[in-house]
């Protein structure tokens, strides 16, 4: 079966002009995917300099409140706190993550966070910026290091909020 030469020759020259313009409008299109929505963070300082963001995405509130300390706990407790009448239990995030802690008051700044199995609470020595980190620009994490997720820069490490609440429960549970 021989096929016509050409399929529009029906058309008008008009609408094979049209055709011909669509085409090359299509062709022209830039077909990429779309670029990774940024991720949004909240900077904080732990121990003395350390840099560490927290997604937006699990954040629930940031507050200044009094941190009523546990005897016997281990030092990555800071204690507990009231909030809206549940018990939450305050990381001192500097000890958690193995840093020297920066000297913080009985009240303090707390960052709660949620995370797949709940709230967790994190004693910061400074909210430092809100910030945008393209997804691209995330590095590795360091070997080792509890809950961090990712390196942005080669100076702030972003935090995984449920590995948080994992390294809690099992604090809690020793």
């Amino acid at each position: 079966m021989k096929l016509p030469m050409n399929l529009y020759a029906h058309l008008s020259d008009s609408d094979q002009e049209k055709l011909r313009t669509r085409a090359k409008m299509l062709a022209q299109t830039d077909q990429k995917q779309p670029a990774e929505p940024p991720l949004e963070v909240m900077v904080v300082r732990l121990g003395q300099a350390e840099r560490y963001a927290l997604p937006l995405s699990s954040l629930v509130q940031v507050i200044q409140t009094a941190v009523f300390p546990l005897p016997g706990v281990p030092s990555e407790i800071a204690g507990m706190l009231s909030w809206h009448g549940q018990m939450i239990c305050v990381l001192e995030a500097a000890h958690l993550l193995g840093l020297n802690a920066s000297t913080i008051e009985t009240t303090t700044r707390v960052i709660l966070l949620s995370s797949p199995h709940g709230l967790v609470a994190l004693q910061v020595a400074e909210i430092l910026e809100l910030a945008s980190f393209a997804p691209s620009s995330l590095g590795p994490p360091m070997v080792g290091r509890l809950a961090v997720q990712a390196i942005y820069a080669g100076h702030t490490a972003l935090l995984e909020p449920a590995q948080l609440w994992e390294r809690v429960m099992s604090l809690v549970s020793e």
